[in-house]
């Protein structure tokens, strides 16, 4: 594998998708998207799920995107509704990440 290939591989690995594994989705709901929803935090509640997109080591910045999720009296789905982007953050700016 070249260096330039292997730096490449790792950036993407930023918003990765993963199997859902949050303990609240173990309803009817959970086989919805085949039970993954990407990598991400929830700062501010479970309304809606941030998750880091693709940084830009060009102009040194980062972008980030809201993911939603379905719920009613069977559950809930793994958050998969989205992207919605959210904020542009560049080098050294705050993050809140939450608890």
């Amino acid at each position: 594998v070249a260096p330039q290939t292997f730096l490449k591989r790792k950036n993407k690995a930023v918003s990765t998708v993963s199997v859902a594994s949050d303990g609240s989705i173990t309803t009817t709901l959970k086989s919805v998207n085949a039970g993954k929803e990407p990598t991400g935090r929830l700062p501010y509640g479970s309304a809606f799920k941030v998750v880091v997109m693709e940084p830009s080591e060009a102009t040194d910045t980062v972008d980030t995107a809201l993911f939603f999720r379905f719920k009613n009296v069977c559950g809930a789905t793994p958050y998969f509704i989205g992207p919605v982007p959210f904020f542009n953050y560049e080098v050294n700016a705050p993050i809140f990440i939450g608890d």
